[in-house]
């Protein structure tokens, strides 16, 4: 059976790995069309491959070390918990194309952390359990 992707991806092949305790198992797809507004499919946008927000995350104990290349356009960097307090928030420019960060993931103050990075309406979002 073909899987096809309508939404938010990168038009070509992907694969996925869907892991469980005590399986995992690889399912490639196909996407097809591109949409920049799951909901007004009508309105498509062509999406640049190499202007696509990649973060990279190097984490050590609780620092996390944040990297972004190729950009052009500055970004709103966030840091908070999962009550929503918030402990970093910040717009930073890009100096010669990247962005370099590191994170102090304090286990006293929570057992997990979201960092989120906003671009001209594209959010990434990505979780940090701490002890």
């Amino acid at each position: 059976m073909k899987n096809v992707l309508k939404f938010g991806f990168i038009a070509g092949f992907a694969f996925f790995t869907a892991t469980a305790s005590a399986k995992t198992n690889n399912h490639s797809v196909v996407v097809e069309k591109v949409s920049s507004n799951a909901t007004n499919p009508g309105k498509d946008k062509n999406i640049d491959a190499e202007n696509i927000l990649k973060p990279q995350f190097l984490v050590e104990r609780n620092w996390v070390k944040l990297s972004l290349d190729n950009l052009k356009d500055e970004v709103k960097i966030s840091v908070f918990d999962l009550s929503d307090d918030v402990y970093y928030s910040a717009v930073q420019a890009p100096k010669n194309g990247k962005i370099n960060i590191h994170f102090n993931l304090n286990p006293e103050t929570s057992n997990a952390y979201v960092i989120r990075i906003e671009r001209n309406g594209e959010v990434f979002e990505k979780t940090f359990f701490v002890d």
